[in-house]
């Protein structure tokens, strides 16, 4: 069983308003450390709940009790590509029927030791949006990710 408290701040547009996501403190539990963990794939399910507190551009307040669920993914396609992935689902325990979703996944390829190339898919999906704006938002990003000091193994 493992616990981990959360604090993060970090701003999500969608869709023309810009919703930041002032405050969230998150209790996860787990029933082990790994479900899946090999020399290639390493596969987490997690649960939890939080607290969350958004502050939209328009100035309204929203703040609600969520449970979570997700799941983690890291698989090593060969010593030099791997493929990660990252699921959390919130359903908002203060408005039942609304919910938050999040995807990230991230292809990396080494390109030499100390650089990678990075390809990221993400989505955010919000059932109850502020007016005027989408409930999803999509970003495709790509980059190259520079190790300083001792490579990290992929």
């Amino acid at each position: 069983m493992s616990a981990e408290h959360l604090l993060t701040m970090r701003a999500v547009t969608n869709g023309p308003a810009l919703c930041t996501e002032a405050y969230r403190t998150a209790l996860l539990t787990s029933p082990s450390p790994h479900v899946i963990k090999s020399m290639n794939t390493t596969f987490d399910l997690f649960a939890g709940g939080s607290y969350k507190q958004d502050q939209f551009s328009t100035g309204l307040i929203v703040k609600s009790v969520q449970a979570l669920v997700g799941d983690e993914l890291d698989y090593k396609l060969n010593n030099r590509a791997g493929i990660s992935e990252r699921m959390t689902f919130y359903p908002n325990l203060s408005q039942r029927g609304e919910y938050f979703v999040t995807l990230d996944t991230t292809a990396t390829t080494k390109l030499y030791k100390w650089i990678s190339w990075q390809l990221t898919f993400s989505d955010r999906y919000l059932t109850n949006p502020v007016p005027g704006t989408q409930k999803n938002d999509l970003l495709l990003t790509t980059g190259l990710r520079m190790t300083f000091g001792k490579a990290a193994a992929f």
